[in-house]
């Protein structure tokens, strides 16, 4: 687990929130952005970041970092599995647009979460 997540972000998280992430997760395929995780539990997008990267999602969603060109930043041109280190390759052509992407401040990141629920 990174050592960027602030333990006290989670202890913030009232039980009625961990119950409507926790029922979220439940139904299988369910996925959520940061945002929309951030918007179902009316926290803040850091918090929401440090939420998906806890030991309590761990146990319900799989994480995945969304890469996403400038062209279109609603569409990701790459999804990197939280556990895995490293990211894209460069450079890469952007599937999008077509340009090549050469360095990491031609990509927005934001992070999904998968249900595991079966």
């Amino acid at each position: 687990m990174p050592n960027f997540i602030n333990q006290k972000h989670l202890e913030a998280i009232t039980a009625e929130q961990k119950a409507k992430l926790i029922e979220y997760f439940a139904a299988p395929g369910s996925t959520g952005t940061d945002e929309q995780i951030a918007a179902l539990l009316g926290v803040e997008y850091q918090m929401a970041n440090a939420l998906l990267a806890s030991k309590m999602c761990k146990d319900i969603c799989d994480i995945e970092f969304l890469a996403s060109h400038s062209c279109n930043p609603d569409k990701p041109v790459s999804s990197i599995p939280y556990q895995l280190d490293g990211f894209p390759f460069f450079p890469f052509i952007c599937p999008h647009c077509g340009s090549p992407i050469n360095n990491y401040q031609d990509l927005l990141f934001s992070s999904i979460a998968i249900s595991t629920a079966k």
